[in-house]
């Protein structure tokens, strides 16, 4: 069967989710495991969103000390407790993690940031949140991505998980992504975001579509078709520059993750043409 409908990608999703027993899959270990079958030493990588240094520090052991990672989080007591784990944990990492504290959007500049009782749920606009939460509200540092890493390369990787702010953060990086031609997952929420961030779902592929990036979604499932991204529910994406030849590398990192806890999961087939199981 070939994917061209919301109907056919929905029945793929439930095909997979009811199969691991209604449950979905370690979404971060599969970033991680792409993001080390692409980064080599000397590499630089963008961490949006660092909170704790999740990504960030295995980010830094793969580019090595000949590399860089620069991690990105606005929240303050998040980056003391970043820094103290560096110098607790990895203190050979210190030159290579260059850790700042601000939010990253499409402007310089200073901007009210809501922090969450949970970090994780924090961002530069209000959102939904999964459940009842008080929110802090605090000035922060907001810059672009060409500013903060200009002169800098090759920016081989770009982590965003921004809780919303990603499409604005993708719009800073523009030269980043039009020149040095990184690869992206950046996570995206269809039903709440555009509404939240004030854009609309066709901007996100309408940037896509200039960049000339192609998009899968996190488990492997291209999404070179508009028509279907309205059946879109999963909430990380990678958007893969179409000239660079690496989705044969990124699938098999994303299927030899997930074999690890779902040893019957094999990938679509015919990803050139369309998607078939």
């Amino acid at each position: 069967m070939i994917i061209s409908s919301v109907t056919e990608l929905q029945h793929w999703y439930t095909q997979v989710y009811e199969r691991n027993n209604k449950e979905w899959f370690d979404f971060e270990a599969i970033i991680q495991s792409v993001y080390e079958a692409l980064l080599h030493e000397g590499d630089v990588a963008i961490d949006g969103g660092a909170h704790v240094g999740r990504h960030s520090i295995p980010m830094a052991r793969r580019v090595g000390p000949t590399g860089a990672v620069f991690a990105f989080e606005p929240i303050s007591e998040v980056v003391r407790s970043f820094r103290q784990h560096i110098d607790t944990h990895c203190a050979d990492l210190k030159s290579v993690i260059r850790l700042q504290e601000l939010a990253i959007s499409d402007y310089s500049g200073k901007a009210e940031f809501l922090v969450a009782e949970d970090p994780g749920y924090s961002g530069l606009r209000e959102r939904i949140y999964p459940r009842e939460m008080p929110l802090n509200r605090r000035q922060v540092v907001v810059d672009r991505l060409d500013v903060l890493c200009r002169g800098v390369g090759p920016v081989r990787f770009i982590k965003l998980d921004l809780e919303g702010g990603e499409y604005h953060a993708m719009k800073g990086g523009w030269e980043i992504l039009k020149q040095q031609r990184p690869v992206v997952v950046f996570e995206y929420d269809r039903f709440h975001t555009p509404r939240f961030y004030g854009y609309e779902h066709a901007d996100l592929l309408g940037l896509f579509q200039e960049l000339d990036f192609r998009v899968m979604d996190v488990i492997g499932t291209p999404f070179d078709s508009p028509s279907i991204w309205d059946g879109a529910t999963l909430w990380y994406y990678f958007a893969v520059p179409r000239e660079a030849g690496l989705d044969h590398t990124i699938s098999q990192a994303i299927e030899h993750c997930i074999q690890s806890w779902a040893p019957w999961y094999k990938l679509p087939e015919g990803r050139s043409t369309g998607l078939k199981f």
